[in-house]
C-alpha cells in the first residue's frame, strides 16, 4: 500500500449522493427529510419471503451514483492493492469507515476509497485495516526477491504491528494480489512494458522499485532460488 492523497469532492456529489442519503437517514430515524424531493415518500419496508422487513441504508446505495467520479478521481487505482482496476472488472466504492454503526458516514465522499472487489472483501468491516489516506509512503515495502510486502523494520513497534495486521487482513503478500504483482514484474523484466507503464498502472510496484534504485529491467537483481520455492513463484522460467 502507498499513501493516498484524498481527491476533492465532485461538484455533483451533494446533489447525487449526500442530499438523498441524508433524506434516507432522516426517514430511517423517524424524522422529516431535510431536503426537497419529488415522488412518493421514502418506502421504509420491503418484502422478504412474503413478509415486511424494515430497510437499512444498504437498500439505498446512493454511493454507487458517484462511482464514475470516484474512479476518475483516483485514476482507476485500487486504494489497497495499488494497481489499475479496469472498468469492465467492476470497481467498487469501499466505505473506509464501515456503514454498520456509522450511518452518518455512509453518504460522505471522504469515507470512500476506490477498491477492487477482492480487496473490498478482504477488508470487510475490520477496524484494524490502516487507512491509505493516513499512512506514509515506505511503511509498506516490497521484497524484490519474492515480491512479497513487508512492514518497514524502522517503524516503531506499534506502527509495525498495525502495518503487519493490514498486510494479513488484505492478503497483500499472497494469492491474487501477489499474482498481479508477479505478472506486472514479469512483463517489466522481459521489457514488454517500461517503468513509465508501471508508474501509471502499478504505482506501488514502481515506487518500491525506484526506492531500491531500479528504473530499468537491467538493474533488477537475478532471480533468487527462493522465488521458485514459493507457492506462487514469479511467472517466468528460471534463467539458465
Amino acid at each position: 500500500m502507498m499513501r493516498l492523497a484524498l481527491a476533492a469532492e465532485p461538484s455533483s456529489f451533494t446533489r447525487k449522493v449526500r442530499e438523498p442519503g441524508e433524506n434516507v437517514l432522516a426517514a430511517l430515524a423517524g424524522r422529516r427529510p431535510p431536503h426537497p424531493r419529488r415522488g412518493r415518500p421514502i418506502a421504509l419496508t420491503k418484502r422478504v419471503a412474503g413478509k415486511p422487513v424494515r430497510k437499512t441504508i444498504e437498500d439505498f446505495p446512493y454511493w454507487q451514483d458517484c462511482l464514475d467520479e470516484l474512479y476518475d478521481a483516483y485514476g482507476g487505482i485500487c486504494a489497497y492493492y495499488c494497481f489499475r482496476i479496469e472498468r469492465a472488472t467492476l470497481p467498487q466504492v469501499d466505505h473506509f469507515v464501515a456503514k454498520t454503526g456509522n450511518a452518518g458516514q455512509a453518504y460522505e465522499w471522504t469515507s470512500y476509497r476506490l477498491a477492487c472487489g477482492y480487496a473490498n472483501i478482504c477488508k470487510n468491516e475490520y477496524p484494524d485495516v490502516l487507512d491509505p489516506a493516513q499512512i506514509e509512503d515506505g511503511w509498506f515495502q516490497l521484497d524484490l526477491a519474492t515480491l512479497g510486502v513487508d512492514a518497514d523494520d524502522s517503524l516503531p513497534a506499534d506502527q509495525r504491528k498495525a502495518v503487519e495486521t493490514t498486510i494479513v487482513r488484505l492478503k497483500l503478500r499472497e494469492g491474487r494480489a501477489l499474482e498481479v504483482r508477479q505478472r506486472a514484474m514479469e512483463h517489466f523484466r522481459r521489457r514488454r512494458v517500461n517503468f513509465a507503464f508501471l508508474e501509471m498502472d502499478h504505482p506501488f510496484l514502481a515506487r518500491e522499485l525506484a526506492r531500491q534504485g531500479v528504473r530499468d529491467a537491467a538493474q533488477l537483481p537475478p532471480l533468487s532460488e527462493v522465488v521458485f520455492d514459493t507457492v506462487e513463484p514469479e511467472l517466468i522460467e528460471p534463467e539458465p
